[in-house]
């Protein structure tokens, strides 16, 4: 457990480093970083054959340069969305946010997320508060609406 967390600590800082030109909460970046994109499948919600994809907007006020989490949330399970390989989880910048999960099961879901500082602590929080159903392999577009 302590091996995955100095693993992904490098791999957030790698990132870090690799945006540290980001400095607005605006998508008006000026080119110096991108909307982040999540990517993959749903961490324990990964037993079905659908998929939904989309985009969101996060609240004023997140800093770039955070890092994003967007999890699948079906109620009484909900999972990250966690992309393969050892692909570093993405920064905010901007407002803006990509989003893809597959192997869904059938069921009615939320989108969240949660933004969480250098030390994993979580500074911003939030469910979708419109939802979306999978009911065999569709591929759905969701896009978020978050209060």
């Amino acid at each position: 457990m302590l091996k995955q967390a100095v693993v992904r600590a490098f791999l957030v800082g790698f990132a870090a480093l690799a945006l540290a030109g980001c400095g607005s909460s605006d998508d008006n970046n000026n080119g110096s970083c991108s909307a982040p994109s999540v990517k993959g499948t749903a961490l324990g919600l990964d037993g079905g054959m659908g998929t939904v994809h989309g985009t969101g907007q996060l609240p004023d006020g997140i800093p770039n340069g955070k890092e994003l989490l967007v999890m699948v949330d079906g109620g009484n399970n909900a999972g990250n969305i966690v992309a393969e390989g050892l692909t570093p989880t993405p920064l905010t910048c901007g407002k803006s946010f990509s989003f893809e999960a597959k192997k869904l099961p059938a069921g009615t879901y939320h989108i969240g997320y949660e933004v969480d500082d250098d030390n994993f602590n979580v500074l911003f929080e939030g469910t979708s508060t419109n939802s979306f159903t999978i009911t065999a392999s569709e591929n759905l577009e969701f896009n978020p609406t978050f209060p």
